[in-house]
């Protein structure tokens, strides 16, 4: 299991220059399969960090950064809707609060309002999916994830499902 961290948006340059790779397997085949990226990454533009872990692991990493990136997105949403209400500026609002994209733990992808595509919440194709997978598997685990469960419903208050037609559902 190599699970991709791609942005839609951004998919090639994320794809040639990853900033982590996430290998689960057998400790054997993920040395190899590291060894092999290893070689083809050392083109890139930065320096690739690796996690090897076994397969189920490495499918939860995924799972789990995407419904936290889909919990910050709404967050942040939701922060842009308060400042609205104070009658501050949310762009200025976000540059004090990232530290101009430099804070370590507030960077400035996820706290965009509206996102990248003009529309508020979060879209494309794995952050919802992911989230929602990750809760239906916590719940049939016992321990349900109630955070992802109020983002998905925060976002979907935020952003309606638009259809393949352009019709909002």
């Amino acid at each position: 299991m190599c699970p991709e961290f791609l942005s839609q948006r951004t998919a090639d340059s994320d794809f040639c220059n990853p900033i982590d790779v996430v290998i689960g397997g057998a400790p054997s085949d993920a040395r190899l399969l590291r060894a092999y990226l290893d070689r083809f990454y050392q083109f890139g533009e930065n320096s690739t960090r690796y996690a090897l872990c076994s397969a189920t692991e490495a499918e939860l990493v995924k799972s789990a950064r995407n419904a936290f990136y889909a919990t910050k997105i709404s967050f942040m949403n939701e922060l842009a809707r308060v400042c609205s209400q104070l009658g501050i500026d949310y762009p200025s609002f976000r540059q004090h609060l990232t530290m101009h994209g430099e804070h370590p733990w507030l960077t400035g992808q996820h706290s965009m309002v509206p996102g990248p595509d003009g529309r508020f919440g979060f879209g494309g194709k794995c952050l919802a999916k992911d989230a929602r997978d990750l809760f239906e598997f916590s719940v049939a685990l016992g321990v349900p994830m109630r955070m992802i469960q109020a983002s998905l419903a925060v976002n979907a208050q935020q952003r309606p499902f638009v259809s393949e037609a352009g019709e909002t559902l």
